[in-house]
Order: structure tokens, then C-alpha cells, then sequence
């Protein structure tokens, strides 16, 4: 006969969890220490198991909030446009002419010679190809190719990329390019010696395009040469993007865009 006898708990488990369940209660009844206690200790397990909880549940809605956000701001954008309300960033939109769509970069790159995005909006969404494309802080590149549901996008970080732009408050205009060095620099070339420009002076759009309206901020002059023998500046532009952290775009519908082109194509014949 085996002389070793069990604990009351573990031989009456359940009988022991209801005792022990009433005997807190009385406590919490009788006793506003207890009660105290009980509260304090009852609300502590609370916030340790909520908290956990409530962080996952905030990760896990983040995609919908964010996707929420972007479709605000399209939608405020596009009000700014309609209304031609001027504003430090944008001011322009003639004839309700340019307005936004959003979207989402899938792919990027920006450490290659040619440098490409491509985003979750195609020819179903009425994206084409000559669409300009930015973010919150400045231009981002332009729609070279489209499928029914994506598009690839050239970024400024390309070779191959050259558009027009200018000095903010200024007359002149010149031409804007990669020289494939720094994915944080780009250079404006053949701007007239004319303006008097200096450092951190703000470049923008100059609008000669179906692409981009006049405005759309690029980045910053960091440094400037003077060729006097040309009488064209060499300007170098910090940019205000950083296009190794791309998430949300805004694609840039231009509804005057085949006009524009067409003409344009005219004087290119000539």
C-alpha cells in the first residue's frame, strides 16, 4: 500500500477552483482592502493582456488605414486643384486642367544607371503612358509603359530623364538630368545667367510639359557654376525626395495632355 497521499487540490481540482473562486468573492465583499487589492490586481492582467492585443490589432490595420489616408489626400488635392487654390507646394491647374490619382509602388530601384518603379495602377484606371508622377515631397519620374493593371514608371534617377524646370520666383528656365553619381542630386543645365540665384533656392516644375503642371517642388540648390562663356548656369539640386523609401505616388492626369503633345510634335517636325 502506497503511503504517499495526494494534496486535496490535485485530487479535487475543480471542487478547489470553485472553493477558492467563492472565497474571493467573500473577501471582495467583506474586506475593502481585499476588494482593493482584487481591483488593482484584476486590472493589472487587463492592461497586460490588452495591450498586446490592442498593438496587433493596430499592425494588422494599418494597410487599411493607410490606404484610407491616401485616398483622403488624393481627394484633397484634387480639391485644392479644382478650387486653384494657391499653396507652397502646388499652385497651379489652368482650366481644371491637371488633377490626382493615387497609387502604390510595388517595385523600385535606385542604385542602376536606368532606374524604374513600377505601381499598382494600369490602363483600367486610365493611366498612360507620358503621365508624370510624384509624392508628398516633390516629382517621382514618368509613365513609360502600361498593362491593364501596372505601369512602369522612369524615374528621375535615370539617365534617360530630362525635363524642364526652373528657379522658384524666377524667370529663366532649364534643363533638368541624372548625372548617375548621387541618387540624392540631380543638375539644371542651361538656365540664363539673367536670374540671380543662390543657394537653397527652391526648384520647381517649369511646366513646358504634358507631364508635370508649373510648380511641383524638385529639391534645392546646393551648389552653382557660372559658365560665362555660354552664359548658362550649372546648377547642382538637392532633392526633396528620397526615392529609396518610396510607398504611396500620386499619378498626374493631364486632360489637355494629347493636345498639348500633338502641337508640341508639330515644332519638333519643323
Amino acid at each position: 500500500m502506497n503511503s504517499y497521499s495526494k494534496p486535496f487540490f490535485l485530487k479535487n481540482g475543480f471542487l478547489f477552483i470553485i472553493l477558492l473562486v467563492i472565497s474571493f468573492i467573500i473577501l471582495n465583499q467583506k474586506s475593502n482592502y481585499h476588494h482593493t487589492q482584487l481591483f488593482r490586481l484584476s486590472s493589472d492582467i487587463t492592461y497586460t493582456i490588452n495591450i498586446p492585443y490592442k498593438n496587433l490589432t493596430n499592425y494588422l490595420n494599418l494597410k487599411d488605414i493607410n490606404t484610407e489616408l491616401l485616398s483622403e489626400n488624393t481627394s484633397l488635392k484634387n480639391q485644392i486643384l479644382e478650387n486653384k487654390i494657391t499653396t507652397s507646394k502646388y499652385y497651379f491647374n489652368k482650366n481644371n486642367q491637371f488633377s490626382y490619382m493615387s497609387s502604390q509602388v510595388l517595385k523600385s530601384s535606385f542604385n542602376k544607371s536606368q532606374n524604374y518603379l513600377i505601381i499598382n495602377k494600369g490602363k483600367k484606371e486610365g493611366v498612360k503612358e507620358g503621365m508624370g508622377v510624384v509624392s508628398e515631397k516633390g516629382i517621382v519620374g514618368i509613365v513609360n509603359y502600361t498593362s491593364d493593371n501596372f505601369s512602369s514608371v522612369i524615374s528621375i534617377l535615370n539617365l534617360n530623364f530630362k525635363i524642364n524646370a526652373k528657379i522658384k520666383n524666377k524667370n529663366g528656365f532649364g534643363s533638368l538630368s541624372w548625372n548617375g553619381r548621387s541618387f540624392k542630386k540631380m543638375e539644371l543645365l542651361d538656365l540664363p545667367l539673367l536670374d540671380k540665384l543662390q543657394e537653397k533656392d527652391t526648384v520647381i516644375t517649369g511646366g513646358i510639359s504634358s507631364a508635370f503642371p508649373v510648380g511641383i517642388p524638385i529639391g534645392t540648390v546646393s551648389k552653382i557654376e557660372e559658365n560665362v562663356f555660354n552664359n548658362h548656369y550649372k546648377i547642382e539640386v538637392a532633392l526633396f525626395n528620397d526615392l529609396t523609401h518610396l510607398e504611396n505616388v500620386y499619378i498626374i492626369k493631364n486632360v489637355m495632355a494629347e493636345e498639348f503633345n500633338t502641337i508640341d510634335s508639330l515644332n519638333i517636325m519643323n
